[in-house]
């Protein structure tokens, strides 16, 4: 990964030339974009991996202080997390709302602008998943070690048209891209049994030892967005689990010529975090609520 020279104090309010630079480094060598051909979208883009550093210094520093205090943890486990667009929160949280809007302008646009070119993440679509973000950041604003745990959807809040007084749905695939914001872990990555069925049986004592057979499993990938209290003093994270197939396909049926076969169990299996709250309507619907 690119290292990106950044201004020694992380959380520390950054005077705009220095940003400005750390931005431009980013337009140029992340994104490969020439600065003067940048659009709004490119300029949020380099913002965000330009906080990056600072958000990831704040979490470090935070989990060494949680270590040496000793401190229990919250875990808060919900099916939504309705972040919505982060870079707004993050420069107020940091105190750098000022400090970007000079920048945006040298790039010849308005902070609201760059601000609006984000796409929401859909993690959730209502007051639940509102609650749960709010939560969130209240915890960090208040130094306590709480933690977020939920699924990582690729499809979450729809889009709505209205055609002929009529609502019409279509899905939001806000991880079109990869979002700037979100850390992949693979090395965490775990295995999630599925399915199965429960074999009766005995030890070699004679003694009932119920056995659980026939299983399913797939890989939960997890990516780390982090949570700026204000002032950013303490980061805290919200942690989103992706669902992967433990393998891609099957080569002997890809390689009989069945390739939709061969990629079946990956299709199935990374259905899990395909879309927020499928429709219950079905058998399909009601199993696939159920495995999220």
């Amino acid at each position: 990964m690119v290292n990106i020279k950044i201004h020694p104090s992380a959380l520390a309010l950054t005077p705009s030339d220095a940003l400005d630079a750390e931005v431009d480094y980013c337009l140029r060598y992340w994104i490969g974009k020439d600065p003067q051909s940048a659009t709004p979208q490119d300029v949020y883009k380099a913002l965000a991996y330009a906080l990056r550093p600072r958000l990831m210094a704040g979490l470090e520093q935070s989990e060494k202080r949680y270590e040496g205090a000793f401190s229990k943890r919250l875990y808060y486990l919900s099916a939504e997390f309705l972040i919505g667009q982060s870079l707004r929160n993050n420069l107020f949280n940091l105190g750098l709302s000022d400090v970007a809007q000079e920048v945006c302008r040298s790039f010849g646009f308005e902070l609201n602008e760059v601000e609006n070119s984000e796409p929401d993440a859909s993690l959730g679509n209502g007051g639940l998943g509102r609650l749960a973000a709010c939560f969130l950041e209240s915890l960090a604003s208040m130094a306590l070690p709480g933690f977020g745990y939920g699924i990582n959807y690729e499809f979450g809040l729809f889009k709505q048209e209205i055609h002929r007084g009529h609502q019409q749905e279509h899905p939001d695939q806000w991880l079109r891209e990869p979002s700037p914001w979100e850390i992949g872990r693979m090395d965490e990555a775990c295995i999630i049994p599925l399915y199965g069925r429960i074999e009766n049986s005995e030890d070699h004592n004679g003694r009932y030892n119920p056995m659980w057979v026939d299983w399913k499993f797939v890989l939960g990938v997890p990516y780390d967005i982090p949570i700026a209290g204000y002032h950013g003093h303490t980061v805290n994270k919200l942690r989103l689990y992706s669902a992967r197939a433990s393998d891609e396909f099957d080569i002997q049926v890809f390689n009989g010529g069945d390739y939709l076969k061969a990629v079946e169990a990956k299709i199935q299996s990374e259905t899990i975090s395909k879309v927020l709250y499928p429709s219950d309507s079905s058998q399909s619907g009601k199993e696939l609520r159920l495995v999220q």
